[in-house]
């Protein structure tokens, strides 16, 4: 049997095999004019032959942006919002240790490929010896884990519900994972924001340990002024100590009255808007609760953005699973792999 290599695989790669159809195919109607293909169109009414490269942005350009979609057509979309292509590897398990009843954490050692990701991406799991499950399932980026220079892996956050989640909580120190990842687009934080306050509802804390970390580790960011969190009784309450270690209040709710107040984490979280308005709101959780964090900071007027949870099997917008209704033009669906996790409250429709 032969060794694992353990090896990165960069997708999408710059040059000139960045074309809408393959080479030596050329479809009726079509012309060519040097090394490009006119009149034929490609993904999504494309017509360029080859698609010019990302230009490499600056670390932190990306996250405090007054523009969310800075990319192109189709295949620009499946680069992440920094620019760095994403990449498959297998990642190594450094510790993977239950947290809750339920909920575990695993820590993977996947090189430097990851060290722009930024908070509110994503990426997808899979395990290497076996065709059950066949699919990559996807995770939010909990935390980076930083190195001397770069951070060399990431901390993610999961709920044992079904086989692919009771498979990966067995999983041991030293085993291998198939990642692919940064993907999606993150958080955006426009010019002139100063405070901002967090929403989740249970499991929806994933991203927002990244986010405060992310933050905090940078003087002129804006601050975490509140995170409030909510879940069914006090064991789906996680990471409460995270954000205390960074000094950021959590206003806790269940609906068993088991830890905090007994009631929906948007009833405190309305009733603070009413003393202290912040600058951006950003929320993630079930829809019902996304639903109506919406309905309030609309009436408010407060700017807002939504990390939607998403059944998806690819995570870079080809099996079309993770479609998400638009608000500004009902006819056009979104996808939450490519278009989000996160989106401008403005942006989707949740019903």
């Amino acid at each position: 049997m032969h060794p694992v290599q353990h090896r990165a695989v960069l997708l999408l790669p710059r040059g000139e095999d960045h074309r809408p159809f393959p080479r030596g195919h050329r479809p009726a109607g079509a012309k060519r004019q040097g090394s490009r293909v006119q009149g034929a169109e490609g993904p999504r009414g494309m017509k360029k032959g080859r698609i010019p490269p990302t230009p490499t942005r600056n670390s932190d350009s990306d996250f405090f942006s007054s523009d969310p979609r800075p990319l192109g057509p189709f295949y620009s979309r499946l680069r992440p919002a920094n620019g760095q292509l994403m990449i498959q590897t297998l990642a190594t398990v450094i510790r993977n240790e239950m947290i809750a009843p339920g909920y575990g954490r695993v820590a993977l050692a996947c090189g430097e490929g990851l060290s722009r990701a930024r908070p509110g991406q994503f990426v997808m799991l899979g395990f290497t010896d076996a065709i059950d499950p066949l699919l990559r399932r996807p995770f939010s980026i909990h935390r980076l884990l930083a190195g001397e220079a770069e951070a060399h892996g990431i901390e993610v956050l999961y709920k044992v519900v079904g086989h692919a989640t009771r498979r990966l909580s067995r999983v041991s120190t030293g085993e291998a994972l198939s990642l692919l990842g940064p993907l999606g687009r993150g958080f955006q934080v426009p010019p002139g924001v100063k405070r901002l306050s967090c929403v989740a509802g249970g499991f929806g804390i994933a991203p927002f340990v990244f986010l405060a970390e992310w933050l905090q580790g940078r003087p002129s960011a804006p601050a975490v002024t509140e995170i409030f969190l909510g879940g069914r009784s006090q064991d789906d309450l996680l990471c409460t100590a995270d954000f205390e270690r960074l000094g950021i209040p959590v206003r806790l709710t269940t609906d068993d009255g088991s830890c905090g107040e007994q009631c929906r984490v948007t009833d405190p979280f309305a009733a603070a808007l009413e003393r202290e308005r912040p600058d951006l709101v950003l929320a993630c959780g079930p829809k019902a609760m996304l639903a109506c964090v919406l309905g309030i900071v609309r009436a408010h007027r407060i700017p807002c953005q939504l990390s939607i949870e998403a059944m998806m099997a690819c995570g870079m917008g080809a099996c079309l699973g993770c479609a998400v209704e638009g608000r500004r033009d009902p006819s056009r669906f979104l996808h939450a792999c490519v278009d989000g996790p996160v989106f401008d409250a403005e942006e989707i429709d949740l019903g």
